[in-house]
């Protein structure tokens, strides 16, 4: 944090991970401290964030962001992400500024990566004003490219101000992940309960059996 961080230049590289269903969010990046030389290097390539939005013990809930990048006003963050799937979250990528007046230097780079389903609210949201991120070349969910007002009849992903979506491709540069397996037939079972006051076999194939009530075997039986 700032004033405590200090002249330390942290250089991270996360690949090829799959990060899911976690309710407060996905990967949160954050920088502060930028006037004593602090500073954020971070690589991200081949991962897969998906569905990091929901709700946590006793009914908290996040903001579904997938990769979630700020500072409060002093900070030093260097970002690139390539060959990454993003989806099912309320905002995909997501860049703040916290600061009253603010110091912070930022560079956000997302290349050949598929941002789909985080539909919500954006695939990529860029609330930093003076600062552009660089998601050129990706796939946001349909050949016509993000949703924004910049790029009439674009039905992707949305994208906020301040974020340079061209060269969007028209098919994704990545396997799509594997759909969940369909749901099967649910089991038809067999009811029992009561008195047995005669010879009774419970056969194989009409289980499985469901206990409704208490059961008694008569003597002699």
């Amino acid at each position: 944090y700032n004033g405590y961080a200090g002249n330390v230049d942290m250089a991270l590289t996360i690949s090829n991970n799959n990060i899911h269903d976690n309710w407060a969010g996905g990967v949160l990046l954050q920088d502060e401290d930028k006037e004593n030389g602090s500073s954020i290097n971070a690589s991200f390539s081949g991962n897969t964030l998906s569905d990091n939005n929901g709700t946590g013990p006793g009914g908290l809930t996040g903001d579904g962001i997938g990769y979630y990048i700020f500072t409060q006003g002093d900070g030093d963050i260097t970002a690139t992400f390539s060959d990454e799937t993003i989806s099912g979250h309320n905002y995909g990528v997501y860049v703040d500024d916290y600061g009253t007046s603010s110091n912070s230097s930022y560079s956000v780079a997302i290349h050949n990566s598929n941002l789909i389903g985080n539909m919500s609210v954006y695939g990529v949201d860029n609330e930093v004003s003076g600062f552009i991120v660089n998601a050129t070349g990706n796939w946001w969910g349909d050949a016509s490219g993000p949703t924004h007002p910049s790029n009439p009849g674009g039905s992707g992903d949305t994208v906020s101000d301040h974020v340079d979506f061209s060269g969007y491709t028209a098919t994704p540069p990545l396997p799509l992940p594997d759909p969940l397996p369909a749901t099967g037939t649910p089991p038809t079972w067999t009811t029992v309960g009561g008195a047995i006051s005669s010879n009774t076999t419970w056969t194989l194939a009409d289980s499985p059996y469901i206990v409704t009530s208490n059961v008694t075997v008569n003597p002699g039986v």
